[in-house]
């Protein structure tokens, strides 16, 4: 009798705790597609956006090993970003690249952690804080584009580490430079190919 009420109980517990997880995960698809389609900022969508964050967290740390939470730190990173706390996304970031490295987002969190940096650089006003992060962002882009040298995102990696740390009018004029060039280089392309 003991035995039978001891898998019983043990089967009840693990269905409250599936459908815990379940409802957590509907809750989350909820709030994420009613902050989807908000077209404009304000307070109330800054509100569910913080809600969303404490739902992600909350996931994470009651189910670190379910495949989803991956997914659910990186768009908390994500949020984090948004908000302009590069600190905080660049945290999450980093988690999933060291507690889930063989996960298929690794490789989106080392180059989100790298954009991180490079917009915290960006926006911050202490010089050697600028400096430190710059650097940080590069070396991230650097090893992103070593690890993962067949990533879709390569190509985007090699640009950003060449603007990381320049001002908006210094990268619009490389961007510029860049677009000439190439466009040269097309129509170069074209004239050797009609004659």
């Amino acid at each position: 009798m003991k035995k039978s009420t001891f898998i019983l109980l043990a089967s009840v517990s693990l269905f409250i705790a599936c459908q815990s997880q379940d409802t957590m995960r509907h809750d989350i698809l909820v709030k994420e597609e009613t902050l989807m389609q908000s077209a404009t900022r304000s307070k109330s969508m800054d509100s569910l956006a913080n809600v969303l964050i404490a739902d992600y967290d909350a996931y994470a740390s009651k189910f670190p090993k379910d495949s989803m939470t991956p997914t659910y730190l990186i768009r908390e990173g994500q949020l984090y970003s948004s908000k302009r706390d590069f600190q905080k996304a660049a945290e999450l970031f980093n988690k999933v690249c060291v507690q889930y490295p063989t996960d298929h987002w690794a490789s989106y969190a080392l180059f989100f952690q790298a954009l991180a940096y490079s917009d915290w650089a960006q926006s911050n006003d202490n010089k050697n804080d600028m400096l430190k992060n710059a650097q940080r962002s590069k070396s991230l882009f650097a090893d992103f584009i070593r690890k993962y040298p067949s990533h879709n995102l390569v190509d985007d990696a090699m640009n950003l580490i060449e603007m990381v740390g320049l001002s908006d009018e210094e990268m619009l004029n490389r961007a510029i430079q860049k677009h000439t060039v190439d466009s040269i280089a097309a129509l170069e392309m074209s004239k050797n190919r009609l004659q």
